[in-house]
């Protein structure tokens, strides 16, 4: 059966089943897939895996969008659990590798969660306040640092 009169090529034109390190063509000079590389292929096998049915392009892009802003943010918090607390210069790569626009231009570490808590389409619920809780459920990935930030702030109101 020939596969390519069914089916579109992918993303490179070869197979992805191929034996060269990058059969896809997903990967960019330096063996790094860009934000854009890496939507594009999710967006491409979202796509064939619905047989490529036309209509669903931009969705299966938005998809995968955020598929990818979702991972980022997971390896990120996972990383902080080895390296201790965010720094602002992280935070505004991980912001700026999501997709924020002009990461720089947020003042406060909170801020900028609040902004990759909105890009990854979850509540912005980073620092909404001491005595109050997170409305965000257990399963918030940003709880744990939302927790030291609490104690902090309380450590600092009993100083003063």
């Amino acid at each position: 059966m020939n596969m390519s009169a069914e089916f579109p090529p992918r993303p490179n034109g070869r197979d992805c089943h191929d034996d060269s390190p990058d059969p896809c063509g997903a990967y960019g000079p330096e063996g790094k897939r860009s934000r854009h590389e890496w939507i594009a292929v999710a967006a491409y096998f979202k796509a064939e895996k619905r047989g490529f049915t036309p209509g669903r392009e931009l969705e299966d892009w938005l998809e995968a969008e955020l598929e990818y802003a979702k991972s980022r943010v997971e390896n990120f918090l996972q990383i902080l659990e080895e390296d201790g607390a965010p720094t602002m210069r992280g935070l505004q790569a991980l912001a700026q590798s999501i997709g924020v626009e002009r990461p720089e231009r947020f003042p406060a570490k909170t801020d900028l969660i609040q902004a990759i808590q909105c890009a990854c389409q979850t509540i912005p619920c980073f620092r909404i306040g001491t005595e109050e809780t997170c409305r965000q459920v257990p399963d918030c990935k940003w709880r744990s640092e939302c927790k030291k930030l609490i104690a902090e702030w309380k450590r600092h109101e009993k100083h003063q």
